[in-house]
């Protein structure tokens, strides 16, 4: 009996929680997740999500098995959740400050104030 899997995978023992950004091939749009770590290995990571995520590049808010991004490569809908899996890809430092620069230029940005707290005709 053969197996797909090129290294053996360990499981996460603590439930890990990660923050990670996509950019989806499909569409080319910036999209935020959170998932939870499922398993790990030395090429790439299992998660589970609550929605669908969409094959792409992938950055991660905090490290993950020494890793900063990697490719989601499939996902598919098991039970009442979804799982999915990363390769890993291999980044010198400077290149992962570069990806971090221009991933701050896509970030939703929040406004600093509240719109109705702006109100030009306000009596000062």
């Amino acid at each position: 009996m053969s197996t797909l899997r090129e290294v053996h995978r360990e499981p996460v023992a603590v439930n890990r929680d990660s923050r990670l950004w996509i950019i989806t091939l499909k569409h080319l749009e910036w999209e935020n997740h959170d998932s939870q770590l499922v398993d790990l290995s030395s090429k790439g990571v299992g998660i589970e999500s609550k929605v669908h995520l969409e094959p792409g590049f992938v950055w991660f808010k905090d490290r993950v098995g020494g890793h900063k991004g990697g490719v989601l490569v499939w996902s598919k809908h098991l039970g009442t959740k979804y799982r999915a899996g990363i390769k890993f890809l291999n980044f010198t430092h400077e290149e992962e400050e570069y990806i971090e620069k221009r991933i701050d230029l896509f970030k939703p940005h929040m406004p600093l104030r509240e719109l109705k707290q702006i109100n030009p005709f306000r009596a000062a």
